[in-house]
């Protein structure tokens, strides 16, 4: 999905044309070692037993577009040196050919897992990993951005319908349902559990009954109006000190979900000041023997100072 978003992008480079070219995926996880050469590089007739006809090869297809490398961290060493060679030639040798075939693409790829973690352990190679990590999108993993559950959501039932039908409607509970899971699938196990409610839905609608089966027991649903409410913010940060690690488990969200809503807000890093003086307030520290000193920097008339409390007599 990522990838169709990013072929029609403009090349940094000079060169013109790349979203009018075609975008080719290889599947590096499905291919076997022993034909990974042949599905990339291609073939000539009769290199092999059943080479009936030629094959140009992934790349070789992708000229002048974007060739898409699925699951790269899949790929065996010796997988990852054929590559690593035909990127920087921009030439690969088919099966049978005595000369070389050349090609102009750009590259994506995608893994799920930490490629630099990957080469400290010595099962990705390092110079194929800084030819290809030149642009990087880290995406966060579905159970941290349960916001965008019903949009994305919404998208796959409408491709489920199909064109020229209505999309299946999702009821609030279901939606409540789907944002409480964890989703250690990501989308592919989200699509699934549409599918599969698709099967049990009545009335053009999915309740929170029709996804019970597939999914455990859903917890309370984030409560978004409280992350929504700038005021309900500054009261629980105040509450829990500025921790938001305590601030998310109360809202029951993810803290990079608490994280965006506080950036929505204006309430940033800058502000934790200012939440523990509010703090410090409510709690009555400023009565307690010891002198407490909040380095609230607040600008008055263009000039930064610190406000101090001092204890009652």
């Amino acid at each position: 999905m990522h990838a169709q978003s990013a072929h029609p992008l403009p090349h940094p480079t000079p060169q013109r044309g790349r979203a009018a070219g075609p975008l080719v995926a290889l599947n590096c996880a499905a291919i076997p070692e022993a034909l990974l050469e042949g599905e990339l590089f291609g073939y000539e007739r009769g290199a092999f037993s059943g080479a009936l006809s030629a094959f140009p090869g992934r790349l070789k297809l992708a000229d002048g577009g974007t060739l898409f490398l699925d699951e790269i961290g899949e790929l065996s060493l010796t997988g990852q040196a054929k590559i690593l060679r035909a990127i920087e030639t921009r030439e690969a040798w088919r099966l049978g050919a005595r000369t070389p075939t050349r090609f102009n693409v750009r590259i994506i790829a995608a893994t799920n897992r930490d490629l630099q973690a990957e080469t400290r352990a010595g099962r990705f190679r390092l110079d194929l990993f800084y030819r290809i990590a030149v642009a990087q999108v880290r995406m966060p993993a579905l159970r941290d951005r349960p916001e965008d559950i019903g949009p994305i959501a919404r998208h796959v039932l409408g491709e489920l319908a199909g064109a020229g039908h209505a999309a299946p409607r999702l009821d609030d509970a279901a939606l409540h349902f789907l944002e409480a899971h964890d989703w250690p699938g990501n989308v592919r196990e989200l699509r699934n559990v549409l599918e599969v409610a698709l099967v049990t839905s009545e009335g053009g609608r999915i309740r929170a009954a029709d996804l019970a089966p597939m999914l455990p027991a859903a917890p309370a649903a984030p409560r978004h109006g409280a992350l929504d409410d700038r005021a309900n913010l500054v009261s629980l940060l105040a509450r829990v000190g500025g921790n938001k690690k305590r601030a998310a488990e109360a809202l029951n969200c993810s803290r990079m979900t608490l994280h965006r809503r506080l950036a929505r807000h204006g309430l940033t890093s800058g502000t934790d000041a200012r939440l523990r003086f509010r703090r410090a307030w409510l709690r009555g520290n400023y009565a307690l023997k010891h002198r407490a000193t909040v380095g609230m920097k607040c600008a008055i008339g263009g000039v930064s100072s610190s406000l101090t409390l001092a204890p009652s007599s």
